[in-house]
């Protein structure tokens, strides 16, 4: 993950590059900053290594007072954040402000965007808050790349992607919390058309819209790693799908195999399939596409099942399934 720091290239505000720069790199960031350049409007090169950042930090420290207790902060720092929360989409950024600064005002005070105030007799705390603003960016800025399909689709999609109207948007269902849909690439890569997105968690479910020349195709919310998109209509992807039968002594024979459309079974070379540790064997590979990869076993309990989908283009899809067993009176088994 690439980090733009901005902050006070100053004596006072040393401790930036002593421990918060380290710090970054020891998270395996790479750092960049505006040291060499900076005074007066920002410079191209600046401008350009905020826009190829994927996360920006800026440091609202005192620089002169204006006020008894009251400071002013660098203006190129607040110019930098500016830039970042002008990008589209948005570069995550978190203001570090110093006790006593007078707010910058405008975009920076209104954004919807994290602060962390800090006291100069108190870096340790900041430098934790700074630790736990990192491990969100990563969150936010993990990138996840979902192979579209069917072929059908593709072949209908591909042949737009330069075309002016040609637009791409993914939505992410967050728990409860469903969030405002936000345009994404689309790229040709060999083996299929594939969407980048940023920011998806695990856990999250995506839904895809494309658009262009009057046409749109959608999926349907699902965790990411191919995504079967229909012109004007609702998608279905890859799932897993299972049988269980009751043989007595709280003991169940079940199965678990791939569900999709011919054309995705036939895309899959094999499917790894990982049970319960308890399990003797616990991880299950299984390539016969004539049972749609069909795993047969029995067992005692439920629990959830990991299903890695190799393809026979090299790309891989991870499915989870939640093992469901029922008593003959259709009661649950609740593990």
């Amino acid at each position: 993950m690439r980090i733009f720091v901005g902050y006070g290239y100053n004596e006072r505000d040393k401790w930036v590059e002593d421990y918060v720069l380290p710090l970054l790199v020891a998270f395996g960031c790479e750092v960049v900053h505006g040291k060499a350049v900076y005074g007066g409007a920002l410079s191209d090169e600046v401008i350009k290594a905020i826009r190829t950042a994927d996360a920006m930090i800026g440091f609202t420290t005192r620089r002169e007072s204006v006020a008894a207790g009251q400071y002013r902060t660098h203006e190129w720092v607040v110019q930098e954040l500016m830039t970042a929360h002008a990008q589209d989409p948005r570069i995550p950024w978190v203001e570090i402000r110093e006790e006593g600064v007078i707010s910058p005002g405008g975009i920076i005070e209104s954004a919807d965007a994290q602060r962390i105030d800090h006291r100069q007799e108190d870096l340790a705390g900041c430098m934790i808050k700074i630790a736990q603003a990192v491990r969100r960016f990563h969150d936010l800025t993990n990138v996840t790349m979902i192979r579209l399909g069917p072929t059908s689709a593709v072949d209908q999609i591909s042949p737009l992607l330069d075309d002016p109207s040609f637009a791409c948007a993914c939505q992410i269902l967050r728990g409860a919390i469903q969030l405002a849909p936000r345009r994404t690439a689309v790229f040709p890569i060999k083996g299929g058309v594939f969407v980048q997105l940023r920011g998806v968690s695990q856990g999250d479910l995506v839904r895809i819209s494309i658009s262009a020349r009057g046409r749109i195709w959608r999926s349907k919310l699902r965790i990411g790693g191919y995504c079967r998109c229909t012109g004007e209509g609702v998608a279905v992807a890859l799932s897993i799908q299972q049988s269980q039968e009751y043989v007595g002594s709280n003991r169940w024979r079940w199965s678990v195999w791939l569900n999709g459309t011919p054309e995705e079974l036939d895309s899959v070379d094999y499917v790894t399939y990982i049970l319960h540790p308890t399990f003797h064997d616990p991880v299950r590979r299984i390539s016969d596409r004539t049972t749609n990869f069909r795993l047969d076993t029995s067992g005692w309990g439920t629990f959830t099942m990991h299903a890695n989908i190799v393809h026979r283009g090299g790309h891989q899809t991870t499915l989870n399934h939640d093992l469901v067993l029922l008593y003959p009176d259709g009661k649950p088994m609740l593990a």
